[in-house]
């Protein structure tokens, strides 16, 4: 019977469907079974990615459900288009912050713009979750530049990765920048969005995939032990229950006490972990970087990218990492357009700034902000409207020679005007040449006025004030004089507070210079150091997140914010505080806060109010049976920098040998240091076995913890040695002196 009825059922089936077919004059169609095996696999694993691709979990849903509606962490009535139209006629700023959700929770906008004494008004925040590079472009194309009133400072802050990112890698990226985009605009389509299988579909099929298997692995582990143990009696589900007792087991039996963190290698040495997402970023000058610029500076704006550093606690996975020398050339293509990046991506903030891998608490939020405002006030000036950004003022065409012959002038033209506020500009210049008594000075004159030189032994100096010219091009010619040939080695125009090079460079024109700090310094100088005896006392050791241990040491974190400013110090470590394990020193000074926990075992790292460091045996410094101590650190140098501790005297001797080559004797010295308080004084003086040729004391400026000064020598015997001294002559306060120099 099994038989004959399959046999029926399959005679009858093609009956059915002939008589249909024919009803309806449909051909039958036939795929040859090859075609089938093909397309049907094909079909189901289309049908599978594009499922997983379309997963989302609640935070995303959230994005989704939010994206075009949300600026400055607050959802809006309106979309964000029209909030940020009104807010730009209402309060006309003149800097504009853009940025992401690390931008909205590391600047604070009405403390920026009391920092740089403007009104809130003045600085207005602009900032979505979850937006890239291709975003902040769309944002001050269409919305921020398209209003009448323009600013004159756009200050992005964000990840660099952000900011090389240009494709959009979720749905609500891709929804909120089509909420960003008005019209239809070719450069975010060209870049944001390349081909149609663009990297946000790959990229979007392994995120979604990790995160379905992730839920899929919560889910059923609550439901499995939602099942077997639950009470009936609660208010909630099993599947709820299972989940939470799931979390407080796995808590209490990987809890820290619990572990032998000798046994884990947990980073192994020399294979760091790195965020994949730093795979799919665009190489400087192909992302969205040139076009920012671009934008900001045909509106006769500036703009300053800062980058925001991450929280020491990040995974590795999550770490803001490029690829090598790509945040070099990213500052490269920006200058380009006379734009800025200012990498803070090191500054060590501190594990009690963030209150997340990415985002600060208050108190770091006003830290990073003060740093941010003290750098801006510093190429800044002091006179709005000044070409404050450019740190050149270049011809029309560059100078070819700078030798001439006796009588001769050279012509430089220009094609912008000085932007002072003011009717005049300074104007300060070096003719390098054998100058005689009675030779008549040479002159440096536009059509509007003429600055006559002063004569020194071998060179003419310019520095006076002309007045501004109206229109362009103009021209300034540089009168040489007439009885021997000479050598334009510097020209600045400027304003109160502010100077941009025309030709040459500070030290062609302040002369040659001995930096006394600078590693490898000439071996004619010798640095020694006297230490106190009285011991310093730093307090005891307390427990730390991830294993790690802490020593509370505050006062300096002013001075590692103002360290963090220059290019070169920000990477290096300058810890004054050693730590000491059984006696024996674990590793400072080699690494940052941020891989201090996925770095070989000892090591530690200074935030400037606290030490952090892990146990030589990985395990929780609190619990291993070890002794820890803090003491200062015995090496007083640290790169290009010295710390002069309470009490401490140093000297640095300077041989006859290591000034051989001025054409004149020591004239000058120059000095500058920072300190942990405002109240103290560095006694400074000079000698040598001819007498005492400067004495004298270097105080912080008001309201500020910088000090410095350029003091001129008494005269000194020619081929002697000199003696620079630095005594700290109080209890508690600690300077480091980060410029020392010595100037004919």
């Amino acid at each position: 019977m099994r038989t004959t009825y399959a046999v029926k059922k399959r005679a009858s089936t093609p009956l059915v469907a002939s008589a249909c077919l024919r009803a309806y004059r449909l051909p039958m169609p036939r795929l040859p079974p090859r075609l089938l095996a093909i397309t049907l696999p094909l079909a189901l694993l289309t049908s599978g990615l594009w499922s997983v691709a379309q997963y989302a979990d609640s935070k995303e849903f959230d994005a989704q459900r939010n994206a075009g509606q949300v600026l400055n962490g607050e959802r809006l009535e309106t979309s964000t288009a029209d909030a940020i139209a009104d807010r730009m006629a209402k309060r006309r700023p003149d800097i504009v912050v853009v940025g992401d959700s690390i931008a909205n929770n590391a600047i604070a906008g009405k403390r920026l713009a009391e920092q740089l004494d403007m009104s809130p008004d003045d600085v207005l925040m602009l900032t979505i979750p979850g937006t890239i590079s291709a975003h902040w472009y769309a944002l001050l194309k269409h919305h921020v530049f398209a209003e009448d009133h323009k600013p004159t400072l756009v200050v992005v802050v964000s990840s660099l990765q952000s900011m090389l990112e240009p494709v959009p890698t979720s749905t609500a990226m891709k929804a909120n920048l089509d909420a960003l985009v008005t019209r239809e605009d070719a450069v975010v389509r060209k870049k944001a969005y390349p081909t149609l299988l663009s990297r946000l579909a790959w990229h979007r099929l392994r995120t979604t995939k990790q995160d379905l298997r992730r839920d899929l692995l919560y889910q059923a582990r609550g439901l499995w032990v939602g099942l077997l143990w639950n009470n009936s009696d609660a208010q909630v589900s099993r599947w709820k229950q299972g989940q939470t007792n799931a979390h407080k087991a796995h808590d209490r039996v990987f809890a820290n006490e619990k572990m032998d963190f000798s046994t884990l290698n947990i980073q192994a040495t020399g294979v760091p972990r790195t965020n994949p997402a730093s795979k799919r970023l665009a190489p400087p000058e192909e992302g969205f970087l040139p076009n920012l610029a671009r934008l900001v500076a045909s509106h006769d704006a500036k703009l300053l990218m800062v980058r925001a550093p991450l929280s020491p606690l990040i995974e590795p996975e999550q770490a803001d990492v490029v690829p090598d020398r790509w945040t070099e050339r990213s500052r490269s293509v920006l200058a380009q357009h006379n734009a800025r990046l200012l990498d803070l991506g090191n500054m060590e903030v501190g594990v009690k700034a963030y209150r997340d891998p990415l985002h600060m608490t208050k108190r770091g939020k006003q830290r990073f902000t003060d740093v941010v405002a003290h750098y801006i006030a510093g190429v800044r000036g002091q006179v709005r409207g000044a070409d404050w950004w450019s740190e050149r003022f270049e011809p029309r065409q560059p100078l070819d020679d700078d030798r001439l012959t006796g009588g001769q002038t050279t012509t430089l033209e220009f094609d912008r005007l000085w932007p002072g506020e003011g009717r005049r500009f300074r104007v300060q210049a070096k003719l390098s040449t054998k100058t005689e008594k009675g030779e008549a000075p040479p002159t440096i004159y536009t059509e509007q006025g003429s600055i006559k030189a002063k004569r020194y032994p071998n060179a003419w100096m310019f520095d006076g004030w002309l007045p501004l010219p109206t229109t362009t091009p103009w021209t300034l010619t540089v009168q040489h004089p007439t009885s021997s040939d000479s050598a334009l080695e510097a020209l600045t125009f400027g304003d109160v507070g502010h100077v941009s090079y025309v030709y040459g460079d500070s030290v062609r024109f302040k002369g040659p210079s001995l930096d006394l700090l600078a590693p490898g310094t000439a071996r004619a100088v010798v640095a020694s150091t006297e230490r106190p005896n009285r011991p310093l006392l730093f307090p005891v050791l307390e427990a730390a997140p991830q294993n790690m241990g802490m020593f509370s040491v505050p006062g300096f974190a002013d001075i590692f914010d103002q360290r963090s400013l220059s290019a070169h110090n920000a990477t290096t470590q300058c810890a004054p505080v050693q730590v000491l394990e059984n006696g024996q020193a674990l590793g400072a000074r080699q690494s940052t806060c941020a891989r201090l926990r996925h770095e070989r075992p000892g090591q530690s790292c200074f935030d400037g109010d606290r030490v952090y460091f892990t146990s030589t045996d990985r395990r929780p410094p609190s619990t291993n049976d070890s002794q820890y101590t803090a003491v200062l650190h015995p090496e007083r140098s640290c790169g290009e920098a010295w710390w002069v501790y309470p009490g401490d005297t140093l000297t640095f001797t300077v041989g006859p040998d290591a000034t051989t080559a001025w054409k004149q004797r020591t004239r000058k010295l120059g000095i500058s240091s920072l300190t942990t308080g405002t109240d103290g004084t560095l006694e400074v003086s000079v000698v040598s076995d001819s007498g005492t040729h400067l004495e004298t004391n270097v105080e912080p400026m008001p309201e500020t913890t910088r000090a410095g000064f350029v003091r001129r020598l008494a005269s000194s015997q020619e081929g002697e040695e000199l003696r620079i001294i630095l005594h700290n002559p109080t209890e508690d306060l600690y300077f480091l002196v980060d410029h020392l120099a010595l100037r004919p």
